[in-house]
């Protein structure tokens, strides 16, 4: 009987270590899951993060390429009127040169253009 009291004893200090164990197991697995739930919980916020980045970009991408359209179409529109402009400042320079040659005629003819008027006026008074 006495054999089968240790035995008793035995198994029963055996349950209560598995208990404990089991014990200890069940806590762990409860900080598992509740950790597991952290980390799911941190992947969704990273994942909803990274969908808003993606967006972000895609937009950022699309105006950046109608930006880029935008600035081709005015290139092309630069690249054909230039010429146009270059003849708009020859033009004003030889309108310059004009009208420094025509003051300078006037300077140089003096009164004479008055005189003419007077003698055309005195001859048509002669006639």
């Amino acid at each position: 009987m006495t054999k089968t009291q240790e035995n008793m004893s035995i198994q029963s200090e055996e349950i209560k270590t598995l208990q404990g164990q089991l014990k200890a197991l069940e806590e762990q697995k409860s900080r598992t899951k509740a950790s597991r739930l952290v980390e799911v919980q941190k992947s969704q916020r990273l994942l909803e993060r990274l969908q808003k980045v993606e967006k972000d970009t895609s937009i950022v991408q699309t105006l950046a390429q109608a930006k880029e359209t935008i600035w081709m179409g005015i290139m092309d529109f630069m690249n054909e009127i230039w010429p146009c402009i270059q003849n708009i400042f020859e033009q004003k320079e030889l309108i310059q040169k004009a009208t420094e040659t025509i003051v300078q005629e006037r300077e140089n003819l003096g009164d004479m253009p008055y005189r003419s008027l007077q003698y055309h006026q005195i001859l048509e008074l002669k006639d």
